[in-house]
């Protein structure tokens, strides 16, 4: 009994006849890019708010070092976060026009 694809033998239907290489979806790529931008923004975007936060509140108790700091960190994901996202959506132009 020989296995063709997709878990098939050959013995029960001989009439099928499949490849056994799956189909390339020329959406998922660009649909995975997509989803994985909007996760870097969403979280990063969270990460830089609460850093700022915290920002806010150590210059609000007086602890200006501990501003400067969460400062600091915070400027340098939001600098992460813009350099991703224009990273992912140059890719998400040039990847569609590569597969087509």
């Amino acid at each position: 009994m020989r296995w063709l694809c997709w878990g098939h033998p050959t013995t029960l239907r001989p009439d099928i006849h499949c490849d056994p290489r799956p189909q390339r979806d020329l959406r998922a790529r660009p649909c995975r890019l997509v989803s994985v931008q909007h996760s870097l923004s969403r979280y990063l975007g969270f990460t830089v708010f609460a850093y700022s936060v915290k920002s806010r509140d150590r210059k609000m108790v007086g602890d200006l070092t501990g501003a400067q700091a969460h400062a600091s960190t915070a400027k340098c994901l939001n600098t992460w976060a813009l350099s991703l996202g224009m990273i992912m959506t140059i890719l998400l132009i040039i990847i569609p026009i590569l597969i087509l």
